[in-house]
């Protein structure tokens, strides 16, 4: 693969920003040689756009953490897609109460920007969002706002009802609520609570993306899970649900299921 490591100044953040974009390689390195040397060759049409994975990270951690941590380089490279990683810290994917418009930057400002420099595809069938924890509940709060702009979703023990008794212990463990969303009282039922948002799309008719949903039986994120399952169930969604029985928060879990979700998504064989 083609790792891209960009530093972007960004308009809507005001600041620099980091995002990690891998692009199959261009030419077959490994073509018969011709008079002794490797011929340049082709591996995808030149004028191609590529479907695209977008990996939203967790808290605490960057969007290299799936190069770190993941086979999905090596996914990526043996089915010929691209993967973004983008790096938001630990703010939601929010448009900050208090701070920086990462909603903005990622949903608007960043497929902009990497269309333009990159032949990645726009259309809603080549595209499929996928986030693990903080990153699961950016890909559900997205995905039900822009249903048409993914082909799937798919959510890796996400944060996904941060209401729950749960989401408010998780706010008191460091996460400032108050900054993000303006304190979790207006979070409730606003554009940014992924149960809200579930309703709404719901209500409004809107066509839902198929989602592919995970999480261990001894996750701390475990009720909150039930919790969006029941709902998604509820309506009829096309929803894949599994668990791991007496798996935690953990990357043994997010390394499988990177590799299930592409396979699920169409993404590699």
């Amino acid at each position: 693969m083609i790792v891209n490591t960009i530093t972007m100044k960004s308009a809507v953040l005001q600041n620099k920003a980091y995002v990690t974009v891998l692009l199959p390689e261009t030419f077959d390195s490994h073509a018969p040689r011709v008079n002794g040397l490797v011929p340049l060759v082709p591996k995808f049409p030149m004028d191609q756009k590529y479907k695209v994975l977008t990996l939203l990270h967790g808290a605490w951690d960057d969007g290299t953490s799936y190069l770190r941590r993941t086979n999905i380089e090596k996914v990526a490279e043996d089915n010929g897609f691209a993967v973004v990683l983008p790096s938001i810290g630990t703010n939601f994917y929010t448009d900050c109460y208090y701070g920086d418009r990462w909603y903005t930057f990622v949903t608007e400002e960043l497929p902009q920007m990497l269309r333009r420099n990159f032949p990645l595809s726009d259309k809603k069938e080549d595209n499929v969002l996928a986030g693990l924890s903080m990153g699961g509940y950016g890909t559900m709060m997205i995905g039900l706002k822009h249903p048409e702009r993914y082909a799937k979703l798919a959510t890796m023990s996400g944060a996904l009802n941060l209401l729950h008794p749960i989401g408010n212990a998780e706010m008191s463990g460091g996460i400032n609520a108050e900054m993000i969303w303006g304190g979790m009282e207006r979070y409730k039922d606003s554009e940014w609570d992924v149960m809200h948002l579930l309703d709404e799309a719901v209500k409004s008719g809107k066509e839902i993306p198929p989602i592919f949903q995970v999480i261990g039986t001894a996750d701390p994120l475990y009720p909150m899970n039930q919790d969006f399952r029941e709902k998604a169930e509820g309506y009829g969604l096309d929803l894949h649900y599994e668990e791991v029985e007496g798996m935690g928060h953990d990357w043994v879990l997010w390394n499988e299921y990177v590799t299930k979700i592409c396979r699920w998504a169409g993404l590699a064989k």
